[in-house]
């Protein structure tokens, strides 16, 4: 490869020069062809090849060059591909390197280049090339990052009352609701427990318990009859378990509660202040779930025997509605939610684990027509996951219509001291209608050793969800602690790379341990309400319920909503029942691209005047 010691004319390849700018060109930039007396014509040196008189010089071409157009005024030249045009040498009348180019040297093959004559007394003599083999340079792709959110220590929100299997709603005002099981069925029933009855019996009116924070969890009031800070909730309804919140398109807020037979639906339609309005036998069964759409519009789903009924006016009556092929029972078996693109119609809700449907209302009952309202159900499926330890499927979807689903297995009882725990995540990335791609591959969250149980999932603006579940550790089998993965690429990010290419992330989460110390020490009971036949009071310990929830406010930060076991009773025992704890992002981008807009808090039931 020849090369010309001090050459500089690629410092100009590409400047377009007028002829008041030849003399400071020539002066800035030395001629590279050999140096001749005064007088004489100057030339390029032969370099890998020399083109002149429409030939190559001694027929020596210059590797990768392939020139198709030669004239004193203008040179058109293909560099081939796999070859760069490292410098080049211009005879341009009695002077060097006096013309125009299009291209930027080095030039990397495949590429054209034009040199074009700058002037009158500089036409193009003849070119000289200096090329190499093109070296493959090194491709660089963005990175996509997990990310870096922080959360602040746990806080309880009531430590005299029960709090298992909490559920949370955000309100239109921005305040946030807390719901928990009174803990009939909770109750730990080791006689050391007995010292703590208060937080159990004090105040029980055998419904479940409700807070409210105004201050976005800092402080929270219990919430009575008609706003009074302490005794029931309602006056007519009735249920000490299963709570689970649902708020429609006009901002009332809907809770749910059994007792074991009765389901009882009850409506706060000031933002969480008050429940006036109750349905004590909305319907019978065990584990319901609620789901508002349109105003005044909410769907109550039972899990055991299964069932799905609608209500048009606020929770008041309810119709049986018709689940296709024609069937009461839907096909799902947990919470629905609104599907983001069919907001007023459709429904997403858990099937099994890598499964889930889509539901759309075809037959809408009105207030004018109460027929019974039917809804058709598409089965659709996440790619590969893991196993889970869970009772109740959950999903979510993003802002985008995209839908989430995690698993979180390993643990198995009182007696499980093998740390085999795994935490899998599921997408289906929407595309049109009720289509969309599922994840191809299983998406691992990285967990320490240990186990897994009860995850939930969460998702707010595109691409944006977040998973909780308990974790133990390797050698303390016993302490469980509140974990979060965050990701914003839930779906995956597609980027383009430096040589044109794509590449595919899959997500990409950050792993906190949430509660940063243990929430419960002990063993977690898997049976259910059965468990309260455990004749062994430490494997049959109930007393954080069967699930616990993640959710977000309005500006979208995150929150945790449990039980908690930590509080020791008066005489240093544990206490019968969990009570509820708040854990709150601190820091860290939220689930919101903005905050969502807020408008004044509704005055008390409502009324005319605050």
């Amino acid at each position: 490869m020849s090369r010309i010691a001090g050459r500089s004319a690629a410092s100009f390849f590409g400047l377009a020069l007028s002829l008041s700018l030849v003399a400071a060109v020539i002066a800035l930039a030395p001629a590279t062809g050999a140096p001749k007396p005064d007088g004489e014509a100057r030339v390029c040196e032969q370099l890998d090849g020399k083109y002149e008189n429409g030939a190559w010089v001694g027929g020596v071409a210059a590797p990768g060059i392939d020139v198709t157009a030669f004239s004193d005024e203008q040179v058109v030249l293909d560099v081939i591909d796999g070859y760069t045009l490292i410098d080049l040498c211009v005879k341009t009348g009695k002077d060097m390197n006096i013309y125009t180019g299009d291209a930027e040297l080095p030039v990397r093959g495949p590429a054209t280049v034009t040199l074009t004559k700058a002037g009158p007394g500089y036409g193009i003599g003849h070119v000289s090339f200096d090329t190499e083999l093109s070296t493959e340079p090194e491709v660089t792709c963005p990175t996509v990052d997990a990310p870096a959110v922080t959360f602040a220590a746990p806080e309880y929100i009531d430590t005299q009352r029960a709090g298992g299997e909490p559920v949370s709603v955000v309100a239109e005002d921005g305040s946030i609701s807390v719901s928990a099981h009174a803990g009939t069925t909770h109750i730990y029933k080791d006689p050391q427990a007995a010292p703590g009855a208060a937080d159990f019996a004090v105040g029980y009116f055998n419904q479940t318990l409700n807070w409210r924070s105004t201050d976005g969890g800092e402080t929270w009031e219990y919430i009575g009859l008609a706003g009074l800070p302490a005794g029931p909730h309602s006056a007519t309804s009735t249920g000490f378990s299963d709570p689970d919140f649902a708020i429609d398109q006009g901002g009332n807020i809907y809770n749910v509660e059994i007792d074991l037979a009765n389901v009882a639906v009850f409506k706060s339609n000031d933002d969480g202040q008050s429940y006036a309005t109750a349905n004590p036998e909305a319907w019978f069964g065990d584990r319901p779930w609620l789901t508002a759409l349109e105003e005044d519009e909410v769907f109550l789903y039972v899990n055991l025997p299964k069932a799905m009924l609608k209500s048009i006016d606020g929770g008041v009556t309810w119709i049986p509605v018709t689940n296709t092929p024609g069937s009461i029972s839907p096909q799902i078996g947990g919470k629905a939610i609104p599907d983001p693109l069919n907001p007023d119609n459709g429904l997403i809700g858990p099937r099994n684990i890598g499964q889930f449907s889509f539901g759309t209302e075809n037959d809408a009952p009105s207030l004018e027509n109460p027929t019974n309202p039917t809804i058709t159900w598409e089965n659709r499926s996440f790619g590969p996951m893991g196993p889970s330890r869970q009772f109740f499927g959950t999903v979510a979807a993003d802002s985008a219509g995209n839908v989430y689903q995690a698993a979180a297995g390993g643990y198995g009882g009182s007696d499980d001291v093998t740390p085999n725990g795994r935490v899998t995540f599921g997408y289906f990335e929407r595309g049109e209608g009720t289509s969309g791609t599922p994840n191809s591959e299983p998406i691992e969250i990285p967990i320490p050793s240990g186990d897994a149980l009860w995850p939930w999932v969460i998702a707010g603006d595109d691409g944006r969800a977040a998973v909780v579940w308990y974790q133990n550790f390797a050698g303390e089998p016993e302490e469980f602690y509140a974990f979060v993965a965050v990701t914003h690429n839930a779906h995956g990010t597609t980027v383009t790379c430096s040589d044109g290419s794509t590449q595919f992330v899959a997500p990409r989460f950050t792993v906190i341990n949430a509660s940063q110390r243990p929430m419960f020490v002990g063993n977690i009971c898997l049976s259910g309400t059965t468990c309260n036949a455990e004749r062994d009071f430490k494997a049959g310990d109930r007393r954080l319920g069967d699930f616990f929830t993640v959710n977000f406010d309005h500006e979208g930060n995150l929150f945790i909503v449990s039980a908690d076991t930590m509080i020791p009773n008066p005489l240093g025992g544990p206490k019968p029942v969990g009570n509820p704890i708040f854990i709150k992002q601190d820091s860290g981008p939220p689930m919101l691209e903005e905050p969502r807009e807020l408008r004044p808090t509704r005055c008390l039931m409502n009324l005319p005047v605050c």
